[in-house]
């Protein structure tokens, strides 16, 4: 027996049909797995801007960007190589802080994102305190702003202070009552303009607003 070792990463890889996802750039989203193959291995610089135009135009998501954003999560849970964390927590942030074509007939690209990075949480938290520099500790602080409901928590992994909530320190932000979501419930279509919205810490500002506010850097 070798020294074989399950890719966490690779398995997701695998479980998509590339084929059958349009990408930003027309064509079948397969010509994608060569880059996603390289951030596997380590060298995610060069393949991560390998993905604009194509996961991403500008800052709104394209169809591949759920699959390839399940792909970085896993990737992460593998463990990553040391100096990776900065280009992909900044991939992270543009995943869930991504705004969404107007005309898109796709369920919410952004939502999708978000539930999959939120399900990983505690790699982001990880990623935080292991990260070598200001900057990769900034991207992880900003994804931590969007996808974390718990203050009191945010705060501590951020900071290191940490103390118990209670009474109105206690709520959290659930995305189920926001106003976001509830349209979904209720059948708003796939392509509108409004996304996803948060009672904390962004209050009735969507992402899109939050960022040219400066909210989120």
């Amino acid at each position: 027996m070798g020294d074989y070792k399950v890719s966490l990463a690779r398995a997701e890889l695998e479980r998509h049909d590339w084929d059958a996802i349009p990408c930003g750039c027309g064509q079948p989203a397969r010509h994608l797995l060569g880059a996603l193959e390289s951030v596997i291995e380590g060298k995610a610089s060069g393949a991560i801007r390998a993905l604009d135009d194509h996961v991403f135009i500008q800052s709104i998501l394209m169809p591949p960007a759920p699959a390839v954003c399940a792909v970085i999560m896993a990737h992460m849970a593998d463990g990553i190589a040391p100096g990776q964390e900065q280009e992909l927590l900044r991939l992270l942030l543009g995943f869930v802080a991504g705004e969404e074509d107007g005309d898109s007939v796709e369920s919410s690209l952004q939502l999708r994102c978000f539930e999959t990075v939120r399900d990983g949480l505690w790699l982001v938290y990880r990623t935080l305190l292991d990260a070598q520099g200001p900057e990769a500790k900034g991207y992880a602080d900003d994804v931590l702003e969007v996808v974390e409901w718990d203050a009191g928590r945010l705060r501590c992994g951020s900071t290191g202070t940490c103390e118990r909530a209670t009474g109105e320190g206690a709520k959290t932000n659930d995305l189920r009552k926001s106003p976001r979501y509830l349209d979904r419930e209720r059948g708003g279509g796939a392509g509108d303009r409004d996304r996803l919205m948060y009672a904390w810490p962004l209050q009735s500002c969507d992402v899109g607003c939050a960022r040219r506010r400066g909210l989120l850097g």
